[in-house]
């Protein structure tokens, strides 16, 4: 990703980190700028926030609590996904 990765892959990154329970690294991205609300697209082809992500791995709660420090609107992160 380079020195100055872009907004993109910050949070692709982001999402990546938070379903790996890397708080660290969440924490990190997410004072850089990434976006807590953006949805990518996972394996099963639904697009999903780095919030959905985090929560579908287990003892992962320390990611979902500085997720949603940095969420502004939590609607924008519901859990419904759409195929």
């Amino acid at each position: 990703m380079g020195n100055n990765p872009s907004a993109e892959e910050q949070d692709a990154e982001l999402s990546s980190a938070a379903e790996q329970g890397k708080v660290t690294r969440v924490e990190s991205l997410l004072r850089k700028g990434a976006d807590p609300n953006k949805r990518t697209v996972d394996p099963e082809r639904k697009a999903r926030t780095c919030l959905h992500r985090a929560a579908k791995t287990k003892n992962n709660v320390n990611v979902l609590t500085k997720l949603l420090d940095y969420i502004k609107d939590v609607g924008k992160s519901s859990f419904i996904c759409f195929a």
